[in-house]
């Protein structure tokens, strides 16, 4: 008897090892996401000196994570354009990248149910100038565009559309913001049309002698950035609204937006 019962341990004590069966129950394994970015926007998601992917939106879904031991986060850097194809195929998961709702973007994909930015519109000048305070006083002058096609862009654009005998002059440039701001500086443009936290992070690093006008015009409502998922990943969106909500509660995001763009740009 004792001998069969020791047949029995040893024969169930390998089915254990095999099976990996140790009598506590198996850890789940983690969800792999992949974040889709842009790797230049300045100060939301960008490749420092050092070649580390940093910002305002990486350092936030990081945060996030540590909310969500469920999931194992990466970020993975695209073209902009490319981004929402990414997204489509399932390479990335979730895209944070300075993510402005539209329309037709509300209409295919899943945003989540809090923006995580929110800045006014403003018209960048020459310090002193005083003849350009809204879009009608640009009508004639040149306004530094860049290749990306922006919100911003796209007013103006549907400005001159119904204002053709005296349209805005849209000088397009393949650069970014920071070379458009020194544009309007140098004498390039009389204006640039841009995000409050853009000019100030430019105004505060450079000293340039600029100024900003807050955009009295309807048309420029305030901008919101948001993270964007699929369709079908309600669950997932649903996780990241209340890791979100946490570390807005707990003001820790608050803490970062500070860092980044040296005010709180959550406020409502």
């Amino acid at each position: 008897m004792k001998k069969a019962l020791g047949i029995f341990v040893l024969v169930l004590t390998i089915a254990m090892v095999f099976t990996g069966w140790s009598g506590a129950a198996s850890t789940p394994a983690k969800i792999d996401i992949k974040v889709g970015t842009g790797g230049d926007i300045i100060p939301f998601a960008y490749v420092d000196k050092s070649g580390t992917l940093v910002g305002y939106e990486i350092e936030m879904v990081q945060l996030m994570g540590k909310e969500m031991p469920q999931y194992n986060i990466t970020f993975q850097i695209a073209d902009f354009p490319s981004l929402f194809a990414g997204l489509d195929s399932n390479r990335y998961q979730v895209l944070a990248s300075n993510i402005f709702k539209r329309p037709e973007r509300e209409a295919k994909y899943l945003f989540a149910s809090n923006y995580h930015y929110k800045n006014t519109t403003v018209i960048v000048v020459k310090e002193g100038r005083t003849d350009i305070k809204t879009l009608d006083d640009l009508a004639g002058k040149k306004a530094g565009v860049g290749a990306n096609i922006t919100f911003n862009t796209m007013q103006m654009e549907k400005y001159n559309k119904e204002h053709t005998q005296k349209p805005i002059i849209l000088v397009y440039v393949d650069t970014d913001p920071v070379n458009l701001m020194r544009g309007v500086e140098t004498g390039a443009y009389d204006a640039y049309v841009t995000e409050l936290s853009y000019f100030s992070n430019f105004k505060q690093a450079t000293g340039a002698k600029l100024q900003a006008i807050p955009m009295i015009n309807e048309t420029f409502k305030q901008n919101t950035s948001w993270l964007l998922f699929r369709q079908d990943q309600q669950k997932m969106r649903d996780d990241f609204d209340k890791a979100f909500l946490k570390i807005q509660a707990d003001g820790t995001l608050n803490t970062l937006s500070k860092k980044y763009f040296g005010s709180d740009y959550k406020k409502d």
